[in-house]
């Protein structure tokens, strides 16, 4: 989706082709978790490896949960890192919200998707962000990020993808407020970059990207 300078939403129809949807939702969805995915090649995090990651629909990506995590935040915000409402061995993406946005006879939702790309032993598997806001900062506006892993290499990216602040349908000039990077414990955190809200003081660089 895109926006015409009068602020009219535009549908790409081929935007999600091959893309895998675990969870989607408005504003007044609730915080939650999908179930546990398969990661489709050998990863490891912090050194340990890994084979399943769970999503939180508030930008979390869970590594080797056992079941549903059992912590989570009372709302979409970005909460400094590290904190105890997040749960151990994540990658967070926190402050996105679910949105609902009516187009004509078509309401469009936040959605959290999934796709790899590329072929072994050089594969990249996205997790998607799909279509969400923050109301306070772009108004009624969205934004889109990723997480995505990668395969050899065990690196982690996070993608700000795009991010369209609008106000009365028409665009202004503001951003995001993203709490970004990785949580290994509710004591120990890791900044990623520029566009993080952050407590910690230690680094993840050797694997953390973010574009």
């Amino acid at each position: 989706m895109g926006l015409t300078k009068t602020g009219k939403i535009l549908t790409l129809q081929t935007a999600n082709t091959g893309w895998n949807t675990l969870w989607n939702g408005g504003a007044t969805s609730a915080v939650s978790y999908t179930s546990a995915q398969n990661i489709p090649f050998a990863f490891k995090f912090n050194d340990a490896d890994v084979s399943t990651y769970t999503v939180g629909n508030y930008g979390t990506v869970t590594f080797d949960a056992v079941g549903t995590p059992s912590v989570k935040p009372s709302a979409f915000s970005n909460v400094s890192l590290p904190s105890s409402d997040i749960p151990d061995n994540s990658v967070c993406v926190l402050g996105i919200q679910p949105i609902s946005v009516a187009s004509g006879s078509t309401t469009y939702q936040s959605a959290v998707m999934t796709k790899t790309f590329g072929t072994a032993p050089n594969r990249q598997h996205w997790i998607w962000f799909n279509f969400y806001g923050q109301p306070d900062n772009i108004k009624q506006g969205w934004t889109y990020w990723a997480v995505v892993l990668e395969e050899g290499t065990n690196n982690i990216h996070i993608v700000d993808m795009k991010t369209l602040p609008v106000e009365g349908g028409n665009l202004i000039s503001a951003n995001v407020k993203i709490s970004a990077g990785i949580q290994i414990d509710n004591s120990t955190a890791y900044s990623a970059c520029r566009f993080s809200k952050f407590s910690g003081t230690a680094s993840f660089s050797k694997y953390l990207r973010c574009f």
